[in-house]
């Protein structure tokens, strides 16, 4: 009984200790990807990605990493005033009404910013 519990806190430790390093990876790609000089070069598929990670986990992170989101989402705020592209300020304002929104998009809002246009 000693040894399953002693593997069990193992394997929950290892598990743990992997998820922290993925997770300060993720805030560290984040941070490269929305500060200049890479953010003037930032193209459509990279911030899409950017936008598919956060809908996977943003609702996680908020809960176990809740300093280091406030970080992020700081640097969103800032990236969309400082981006010139107007498509890239529209895909960062989404970014910042995702975080403000628990992670899940309003149906107003995403309307607003997944409209199909009929021409």
């Amino acid at each position: 009984m000693i040894t399953s519990i002693f593997y069990t806190y193992i394997d929950t430790y290892i598990y743990i200790y992997f998820a922290g390093e993925l997770v300060d990876l993720v805030f560290r790609i984040f941070g490269y990807l929305l500060k200049a000089p890479t953010l003037d070069t930032l193209k459509i598929e990279e911030l899409e990605s950017l936008i598919g990670c956060l809908l996977s986990v943003g609702y996680d992170l908020e809960r176990q990493c809740p300093e280091q989101l406030a970080i992020l989402k700081d640097l969103i705020r800032d990236a969309f005033i400082e981006v010139q592209e107007p498509w890239a300020r529209k895909m960062i304002l989404l970014l910042m009404e995702l975080g403000a929104s628990g992670w899940k998009l309003p149906p107003e809002a995403n309307e607003y910013y997944f409209q199909h246009t009929n021409s």
